[in-house]
């Protein structure tokens, strides 16, 4: 019942869609994973963030989603043991920016173009 009305308000059926990874090493396997374990791995995170936006991007449901998250608030010790990064699932100043901001300045694929 509620599906219908949401399809027959919208014209489709929503979905929310929160995206996350840390930027340790093997985060893909366990994307929402809160442990920090594994070294610091910014490619990891960037690959996933990657893989996702590729995906989705091809989906007609989909016309965009939420990444967790762009900055770090609080403090979270466990992801900040790594000389090489910090560890945790923000992407700014990480390799997985580049690639946020590469798929979002693509101007064809993705939800604008599926509107």
């Amino acid at each position: 019942m509620m599906k219908q009305r949401i399809k027959s308000f919208c014209g489709s059926v929503l979905c929310g869609l929160v995206v996350m990874c840390t930027s340790t090493h093997d985060a893909a396997a366990q994307p929402a994973g809160w442990a920090g374990n594994g070294g610091y791995d910014g490619q990891e995170q960037a690959d996933y963030m990657d893989a996702v936006f590729t995906l989705l991007e091809k989906e007609p449901w989909c016309i965009g989603f939420m990444w967790w998250k762009w900055d770090e608030q609080n403090d979270r010790p466990q992801f900040k043991d790594a000389p090489a990064g910090d560890k945790g699932f923000t992407v700014r100043g990480k390799p997985a920016q580049e690639v946020m901001r590469r798929h979002f300045s693509q101007p064809s694929g993705g939800a604008a173009a599926k509107q």
